[in-house]
């Protein structure tokens, strides 16, 4: 695995809350980029994670080029990149392939980019809500 990181620490705007981190705690994933800023992420792969493949938050002037995600169609929960509170992402030439999201867009993002991306087998790419609460 070869990853190119200029910084790995960033400014965060907005505060991440309890309920965040819990759920977040909850969900293990291979590779978690947090609060990253202005860096590059190229030529990885990831290969049958038992959840999320690669998790970005808080994240900010981060791109992933040539990533390669991999997992069994039937894996559940195995999103390929998660993004969330996260502004200026790029995902471009990647192969992502497993058996839930290619990548998701949780709550909080600005200025997403993903071009030149091949998803499957999976969901593709989904845009998540944020949770209703219901009284």
């Amino acid at each position: 695995m070869t990853a190119k990181v200029e910084k790995l620490m960033g400014n965060m705007e907005k505060k991440v809350d309890k309920e965040m981190w819990k759920e977040m705690e909850v969900k293990k994933q291979s590779v978690r980029f947090d609060f990253v800023t202005n860096s590059i992420v190229q030529g990885i792969s990831s290969i049958n994670s038992k959840a999320f493949h690669m998790n970005v938050l808080g994240c900010k002037d981060l791109k992933f080029i040539s990533v390669k995600i991999s997992a069994p169609g039937n894996s559940v929960n195995t999103d390929g990149i998660h993004i969330g509170e996260s502004t200026g992402i790029s995902v471009a030439h990647s192969i992502i392939g497993t058996g839930d999201d290619c990548i998701s867009i949780g709550p909080g993002n600005n200025d997403i980019n993903i071009f030149d991306v091949q998803c499957g087998p999976g969901h593709g790419i989904s845009i998540k809500r944020p949770k209703q609460i219901y009284k």
